[in-house]
């Protein structure tokens, strides 16, 4: 099954924003047949915002570095691309081009503007 990184860059926070679980992405992971990553509890994340917690870069690394597909729920891949590239490179998803933003702001519009059949 592939796994999928589900998340996104705070530009407010300046740290990874990571799911948590029960939610509905996870639920339509289980039923594409895909394992969604979702931190351990405790390993949410070391900044804190507002008593939420994000991911610094290190530790977005190492919790999503070897997933096969990358869902990036906001509109700022593009800008954090330009700025973290070598950073992003690390990352197996960004590196097999399976990056996708469901904000239909990236480069691939026929992809992303379909409906989940």
């Amino acid at each position: 099954r592939p796994k999928v990184l589900w998340g996104y860059f705070s530009d407010y926070s300046s740290g990874f924003d990571a799911p948590a679980s029960p939610n509905y992405y996870v639920t339509y992971a289980e039923h594409c047949q895909a394992d969604l990553l979702i931190p351990e509890e405790g390993k949410e994340g070391s900044i804190d915002s507002w008593g939420y917690k994000y991911m610094t870069d290190e530790e977005w690394l190492e919790f999503g570095r070897d997933a096969d597909v990358w869902i990036y729920p906001s509109d700022n891949f593009n800008k954090l691309l330009s700025q973290k590239n070598e950073y992003l490179q690390q990352f197996k998803a960004v590196q097999n081009e399976q990056v996708y933003d469901y904000q239909m702001s990236g480069g691939e519009g026929w992809f992303e503007k379909r409906l989940a059949e």
